[in-house]
């Protein structure tokens, strides 16, 4: 009920997000993209999802879900940012905490830091479903085409791994412990807009580029991956909805945001 609430809050115009840039550099070229500057909420909280759910609202609203690569990025680039919460200080994990609960430490958290001024992105709130080139192979022995990878969750005193640019220590290392339709109060929903405006070589202005078209290019893969190449786009065992069109498995969407050049 609650992913299905989600969804149809997104479906309906109901789901709160708000899109801010984001901006990648390597050898020379320069990469604006647009990413939730927050989770999304519902209700005037901040809503968990699965895999399943993130990508049916990614099919909605025309997003993909970010790598690794940009996970680390939204906390580096980050105006207002803090370590992970993990607990409540009496021993109770986000895991196990209704997601009122957990909001509640976040807004608190965001409160000691300023406050939410409205326009800035805002790090460290969750874990994120994340996409690898691993789910390309659909060989996992326990869940196969449905094996989801998580990562995130920053803490620079506490945590032990480190983050895949090496900039950060992290919780949760890239892993793949659960299937698509796990979810838990840690697990928020951030997804980036398909779409971004590429300075090759410096050169300007940019146009615009599909981020598909920069992950499956070793050349400029670097700007939103920290793999050699990221061939797949939408996480492999959720359907794709039919009658729309596609561009390598996403649902695609005109180029229509106003993104910083």
């Amino acid at each position: 009920m609650i992913g299905a609430d989600v969804v149809k809050a997104a479906r309906e115009g109901n789901l709160n997000y708000q899109w801010a840039d984001l901006v990648t550099e390597h050898n020379g070229h320069r990469l604006i993209l647009q990413v939730f500057r927050r989770p999304a909420r519902l209700d005037g909280i901040q809503w968990h999802g699965s895999p399943e759910e993130m990508q049916h609202i990614c099919d909605i609203l025309g997003g993909i879900p970010q790598t690794p690569k940009i996970v680390d990025e939204v906390h580096l680039q980050a105006p207002i940012k803090f370590n992970a919460i993990v607990n409540d200080g009496r021993g109770n994990i986000v895991a196990t905490m209704s997601m009122k609960k957990y909001n509640n430490l976040l807004e608190a958290e965001i409160a000691r830091h300023g406050g939410d001024d409205g326009v800035s992105i805002i790090s460290c709130l969750a874990k994120y479903w994340v996409l690898i080139e691993d789910l390309a192979v659909t060989t996992d022995d326990k869940f196969g085409k449905d094996q989801a990878f998580n990562y995130g969750w920053f803490h620079d005193k506490y945590a032990r791994n480190r983050s895949v640019t090496g900039k950060l220590k992290c919780f949760q290392n890239v892993a793949g412990a659960h299937n698509d339709i796990h979810e838990d109060p840690s697990q928020g929903i951030r997804i980036m807009w398909q779409w971004g405006v590429l300075e090759r070589n410096g050169v300007q202005p940019g146009i615009p580029i599909h981020l598909t078209e920069v992950g499956m290019d070793p050349e400029l893969a670097p700007l939103i991956t920290h793999e050699p190449k990221l061939t797949v786009f939408r996480f492999p065992g959720i359907p794709i909805p039919t009658g729309v069109e596609l561009k390598n498995g996403v649902v695609l969407k005109p180029h229509s945001h106003q993104l910083s050049v």
